[in-house]
Parts: structure tokens; C-alpha cells; sequence
């Protein structure tokens, strides 16, 4: 398994406008420059536009882990399901190493093992995936965990089918109708069992890594989020400050303008601050 990690961050969209206002009378009157608010604005929407280049990084980090936890969900279940068949194949090897146990006796216990190998083989045809069988050799994956494409890990199941079981011996090897087999076959089972075993700690180390990582990705978004709407508040703020600023500064050229026209322009003022 190769892990790595990357930065998080979120994201959200805010959007800047400028009013200017006009005049029906004849006037030709403007807000004022407005080179420096257009320069925090250009800085502004490059800030944002980052962030929701991040947060698309964090969504899709997300959802790569989302489905990989369903994955690792069926394939620790599987793994349950078919340990246990595999220890219930040793008990009856184990038992067929006894002196006293009949021809007859093994007979049966080798028929009992042939029926729980085909009920392996089931089992593992069963375990599945979005239409990928798990557990047959072929299943591997790589999950996303930052917006890096080096950011992934990557991981994949050996074949459990009993004429394939990773191990010294295939299960299928298994014959216990002699007392030599049955102590051949224990010894095969036992090592199938430590293979078993290795696999689930695997599969928690894979479902572990996958929750640590959702955790933070989770943490990041919302910071990332609280961050962005103090921007985004700031910029609102921004905007009225730069819109009153304006506005006072039409009003100052307007009461000039009306001043040197109309020398008393009182009665005039009130339309211009509708």
C-alpha cells in the first residue's frame, strides 16, 4: 500500500459590482476614479478563483474516499465470511489426525471439507464491487486523497480462490481421507489462516488511513468554508464603502454644478438623494 498526503482548502463563489450614478438634467457628473476598489477586485477574484480550484480538489478527494470506504466495507465483511470457512475446513483436518477416527469417518470429513472449498469459491465469486469481483486477483485501485495526482494510494487483493489461496499449497491440494493428509492439510490451513490474517489487518489499515482521511478533509472544508465567508463579508462591506463613496462624491459634484446654475439648489437636493 502507498500512501501520501496533499493540502486541503475549500472554496465559494462571491461576485463585485460597482454602481455609478447617472443624471437626467443635463449634468455631466461622475463617481470618481475607480483604478484602486478595480485592483482589489482583480486581487479578489484571483483569491476566489483558488480557492474553488481547492475545493473541487477537496470534493473529489472526498468522493474517492466515500466510495472506497463502501469497497473496504464489502471486502472486510467477505473477508469475515470466508475466515470463517477456512477454520471450520482446519477443525475438520485437525480432527482427522486422531488415531481413532474410522475409514469411514475420513470419508465423510473429506466430503465435508470438498463441499466448504466449493462454498469458498462461492463465496469469494460473491464479493463484489460495483460489478468487480474482490477477491479474484484482479481487483486493485488507486484512491485520491489530495488534488495531486501524486497524492493517492494505492492498493489491490490477492486471489482467495482455494485453487489459488496465496500460501506454500493451493486449499485444493487438501486431502484428509488419510491420518499423513489430515496433519498435511492442518499444516496448509494454519498457514492459509496467518495469510487471513494478515489480509484483515490490511483491510483495517486501508479503512483506518481512509477515515483519518475523510476526518481531515471534513475539518479543512469547513475552516476553508469560514474563511470564505469572511471574505466574502468583507467584500460586501467593501462594496457599500466604495458605493456610499461614490455616491457622496456625486452628490458633492452635483451640489457644485447646481450651485453655479441655479445658485440656491435646496429644492433640487432632495430628488438627487432619492
Amino acid at each position: 500500500v502507498i500512501m501520501s498526503t496533499a493540502p486541503l482548502s475549500a472554496t465559494a463563489f462571491a461576485s463585485h459590482s460597482a454602481h455609478r450614478i447617472g443624471n437626467s438634467g443635463g449634468l455631466s457628473l461622475s463617481a470618481g476614479s475607480t483604478s484602486g476598489a478595480d485592483n482589489s477586485r482583480n486581487t479578489d477574484d484571483v483569491r476566489i478563483n483558488s480557492f474553488k480550484s481547492e475545493y473541487k480538489s477537496v470534493m473529489a478527494s472526498l468522493r474517492s474516499i466515500s466510495r472506497s470506504l463502501s469497497m473496504s466495507s464489502i471486502a472486510k465483511q467477505g473477508h469475515e465470511d470466508f475466515t470463517q470457512i477456512v477454520k471450520e475446513m482446519r477443525s475438520l483436518s485437525k480432527a482427522m489426525e486422531s488415531n481413532e477416527v474410522t475409514d469411514a469417518d475420513r470419508s465423510n470429513a473429506q466430503s465435508s471439507l470438498s463441499a466448504k472449498r466449493n462454498d469458498l469459491d462461492s463465496l469469494i465469486d460473491k464479493i463484489a464491487y460495483r460489478g468487480e469481483q474482490l477477491f479474484d486477483g484482479n481487483f486493485s485501485g488507486l484512491i485520491q486523497l489530495g488534488k495531486s495526482r501524486d497524492d493517492m494510494l494505492s492498493f489491490n487483493f490477492s486471489d482467495y480462490r482455494s485453487t489459488a489461496f496465496p500460501g506454500p499449497a493451493s486449499l485444493d491440494d487438501i486431502d484428509i481421507s488419510s491420518q499423513s493428509g489430515a496433519t498435511a492439510g492442518t499444516a496448509i490451513l494454519d498457514d492459509a489462516l496467518d495469510e487471513l490474517q494478515g489480509l484483515g489487518i490490511e483491510i483495517g489499515a486501508l479503512e483506518y488511513r481512509l477515515h483519518s482521511e475523510a476526518d481531515l478533509l471534513t475539518r479543512t472544508s469547513a475552516r476553508s468554508k469560514s474563511q470564505l465567508e469572511e471574505l466574502s463579508d468583507e467584500m460586501g462591506e467593501m462594496n457599500k464603502t466604495e458605493e456610499r463613496a461614490q455616491r457622496t462624491a456625486f452628490l458633492k459634484q452635483a451640489a457644485s454644478k447646481l450651485m453655479l446654475i441655479y445658485g440656491n439648489p435646496s429644492a433640487l437636493l432632495p430628488m438627487l438623494l432619492e
